[in-house]
């Protein structure tokens, strides 16, 4: 299953998609283009069987996941993430931390290294990108017809048909590129960080 499986997952699980199957291709990219299985050939010999193609995946189609697997992958996913951000920014110590008695520039100082870490973590191991390009919050857009709502959610009184006009709240994030280590899939990735016990 690995990490890269499980992270697609839980970041089609954050952008509202559902994953197509229980491995993706190399260039997979949140459902701005779509990932169609091929289909098989129905005019196959009886008598003989068609050897794979090189590199064919032996993966089963999307029909074939079961919603226990699809949980699989996505609570996997979840914990992946949430070990890398530990491992390479703390990311979870900071957050479980009681801070309601510390001073604001110790917290900002503390803020400051988290976010420094986490986003060099990010930036290792994702290339995103704005879903709107080009614009900035508060910028006036056109929704176009057909577009798509997984991408663009509206907000506020909508009425009537598109294209719609609004004003750009955010922006959204896509990712564009993922490129995380793989994870041996008896690793038990519940353990987000593992204790630590100086001898």
């Amino acid at each position: 299953m690995g990490l890269l499986n499980g992270a697609k997952s839980f970041i089609s699980l954050l952008t509202g998609e559902e994953p197509q199957a229980d491995t993706f291709p190399d260039d997979w990219k949140p459902k701005t283009t779509s990932f169609v299985i091929p289909k098989g050939d129905s005019k196959t010999d009886k008598k003989t069987t068609k050897k794979p193609k090189k590199g064919a995946s032996d993966s089963p189609s999307a029909n074939q996941l079961t919603p226990e697997l699809r949980t699989q992958l996505i609570e996997r996913g979840a914990s992946e993430l949430l070990v890398l951000l530990q491992r390479e920014g703390r990311l979870i110590d900071f957050l479980e931390q009681d801070i309601e008695d510390e001073d604001d520039e110790d917290i900002g100082a503390a803020a400051r290294d988290i976010h420094k870490n986490c986003r060099k973590a990010l930036r290792k191991h994702f290339a995103v990108a704005p879903v709107l390009e080009g614009v900035e919050e508060d910028d006036d857009v056109t929704v176009p017809k057909g577009f798509n709502p997984e991408e663009i959610r509206l907000l506020g009184k909508v009425k009537g048909n598109p294209p719609f006009k609004g004003t750009v709240l955010h922006p959204g994030w896509k990712a564009k590129k993922i490129n995380l280590p793989q994870i041996a899939e008896d690793v038990n990735t519940n353990i987000l960080a593992a204790a630590e016990v100086e001898l």
